[in-house]
């Protein structure tokens, strides 16, 4: 019979500080000698917490850097930035239609011209 794990702090913290660097869950799981689907079932909390914290961070990085540039004395990599967006976040930089937004607010703009 198997043995129920017992995650400990450390092992919780570390599992956290792991995902919020982007490592892939498989990864992780070698590094703590166990399998994914061990790792998912006693840790899904610090995965998910880790990788949304990280991602929260560059975020808000590149919001702060797009309404006041980088601050004096300070050089932040914006395309680094762009990169945890892109690979981590899924964001891009195609425009896409949502919801029927674009549509609408083409509409409100238009009604403004009408004599």
């Amino acid at each position: 019979m198997a043995v129920a794990l017992k995650p400990n702090q450390d092992q919780r913290d570390c599992v956290q500080s792991l995902a919020s660097m982007g490592m892939p869950q498989d990864a992780i799981a070698a590094a703590l000698k166990m399998s994914p689907p061990t790792l998912r079932k006693y840790f899904r909390k610090e995965l998910d917490e880790g990788k949304a914290v990280a991602n929260g961070k560059i975020a808000a990085r590149l919001y702060d850097i797009a309404l006041n540039g980088n601050k004096e004395g300070e050089r932040a990599n914006v395309q680094a930035l762009m990169f945890w967006a892109k690979v981590q976040m899924g964001w891009n930089e195609k425009k896409k239609q949502q919801n029927g937004h674009d549509d609408f607010i083409q509409s409100l703009k238009g009604k403004g011209n009408e004599e």
